[in-house]
């Protein structure tokens, strides 16, 4: 059975064809080089590929305990015809056996890459933001997306920097799918003075095809049922540099959410497939504001390749029923992030724990629409997106990372490859949190990193006791102080 879960018009919302492209060729030199260098590795790595070589101006890199000189005959040796064992010599016939399509492939990317650096083509100056040139100063980015649920989605982003003055931005995405599926939302942001930003911001979503499989950790593969999610918004966001890389969020928005039964997959509607267990909500429409606070310290000194520092966040936030019903409740989140440098030049570690907890203060009980689960950033990979739903949520991930391929110096653009291990649950009481009851999922990817240490997408494949989930994503789940309001996120589903 498909176990693939709707993600909500996300990926549509981020699939910009123009860095789509530069993905997928640099995903396919990924693993070419990858293979191409395990199966060559008695070949020296020349300048350019993460080398001790020195750069153009003659000058070595910098290690942990100062400037290292470059290399010379003075400061350097190389071991010729290094002495092997026999039983080397054999077992190292299948491994140049297997590597030789591999070498050949790398040789012939390795070439393509030279001749395009040659041309120019990774010294072309980038464009302000990516898209078309508009109208007003307008860039366009058109994007296409084909999922299992919604069909194909066609969709345009529109951003307008310099709105109202420097500094502020205005950005709108719109999309449709050949199964109804549609969102419009779009937001500003304000740049007032140094240290506040002001984002303002509403959208409108509807899909109707929405997977759910029961509420708490124990909901089951093969209770998959959809149904019809429906949400408005509209609210704002007030951001605070408190300096020593802090920073304090005031947010207040307005939501409303509608569940019912969907025109698709009529024989495996929620009403049926749940028809003794029918969640609290199911159908209904629940609408209230949304008061959140928080405080962030984000000590990495960039986004593409951090190796040192971390991401730390905490926030607390009361929802207030408007729809005449006494439902009340408090939000609590935690996150932790540390990044370790291990023993070789942008090898990482990282590290990341998350907590959410619901406390309902209120003579209501809290509608399955608006119940935690797992979606971004405290997602776990080898999972669909909203697969399970309880009053609490936890995660620890585990991932390593290195280098890959660059067409330039170490410090440029490139691709990164990356395992990883998130694992996690949801719960109602404490009483539930137990080893047995977490959920288990891993996975490898690839982050493609821009000039400047810039984070630009990522791919990858999670695992778990349920279907391989691919995703394409042009958002990380790491050091995450996304401006949801002025990209049109959908806040009920983004903690």
């Amino acid at each position: 059975m498909n176990h693939a879960r709707n993600q909500y018009g996300a990926v549509a919302g981020d699939l910009r064809s123009g860095i789509l492209l530069i993905l997928v060729a640099a995903t396919v030199g990924c693993v070419l080089v990858t293979f191409g260098t395990l199966a060559d590795a008695a070949e020296p790595v020349g300048p350019g590929l993460y080398s001790m070589e020195a750069d153009s101006s003659g000058v070595g890199r910098v290690g942990h305990w100062g400037p290292e000189p470059a290399r010379t005959d003075t400061v350097s040796a190389t071991f010729l015809d290094r002495d092997t064992s026999d039983w080397e010599d054999v077992a190292m016939v299948p491994y140049e056996i297997v590597g030789l399509p591999f070498r050949l492939a790398y040789l012939l990317l390795h070439q393509g890459v030279v001749g395009l650096d040659k041309l120019g083509f990774f010294s072309m100056p980038p464009a302000e933001y990516p898209g078309l040139a508009g109208p007003w100063n307008t860039f366009i980015m058109p994007f296409l997306a084909i999922e299992s649920l919604e069909g194909t989605t066609l969709g345009a982003n529109i951003t307008r920097p310099r709105f109202l003055g420097p500094g502020n931005t205005l950005f709108l995405t719109g999309s449709a799918s050949t199964r109804k599926a549609q969102k419009l939302a779009g937001g500003t942001l304000f740049q007032i003075g140094n240290d506040w930003q002001l984002q303002v911001g509403a959208g409108t979503e509807e899909v109707p095809q929405v997977r759910f499989y029961g509420l708490g950790y124990d909901s089951r593969g093969g209770d998959l049922s959809y149904y019809y999610r429906g949400v408005s918004w509209g609210g704002f966001e007030v951001d605070r540099d408190l300096g020593k890389r802090f920073g304090l969020d005031l947010r207040s928005y307005f939501s409303k959410v509608v569940a019912k039964e969907s025109g698709y997959q009529t024989d495996q509607s929620l009403e049926k497939v749940h028809a003794d267990d029918i969640p609290y909500g199911f159908p209904g429409t629940s609408r209230g504001l949304m008061y959140q606070v928080g405080l962030h310290r984000n000590n990495t000194l960039e986004t593409g390749r951090p190796d040192q520092g971390g991401f730390q966040s905490a926030g607390i936030s009361l929802f207030h029923a408007t729809d005449g019903s006494d439902l009340r409740y408090l939000t609590y989140r935690f996150n932790l992030e540390k990044y370790f440098s291990l023993w070789h030049t942008k090898r990482t570690l990282v590290l990341r724990g998350f907590y959410n907890r619901l406390d309902n203060i209120g003579d209501e009980p809290i509608p399955f629409t608006r119940l935690l689960t797992f979606s971004r950033p405290d997602e776990l990979r080898g999972l669909q997106t909203l697969r399970y739903y309880g009053l609490g949520s936890l995660g620890l991930t585990v991932e390593y990372r290195w280098p890959v391929w660059s067409p330039g110096d170490r410090d440029g653009m490139g691709l990164d490859a990356y395992v990883f291990s998130d694992n996690g649950q949801v719960f109602d009481h404490k009483s539930e949190i137990a080893l047995n009851h977490l959920e288990f999922t891993g996975g490898v990817g690839f982050r493609l990193i821009g000039k400047g240490g810039n984070y630009m997408a990522r791919m990858e494949l999670g695992f778990s006791d349920e279907e391989p989930i691919f995703r394409l994503k042009f958002s990380q789940n790491f050091q995450y102080d996304a401006k949801g309001f002025l990209y049109g996120k959908d806040p009920t589903k983004v903690r």
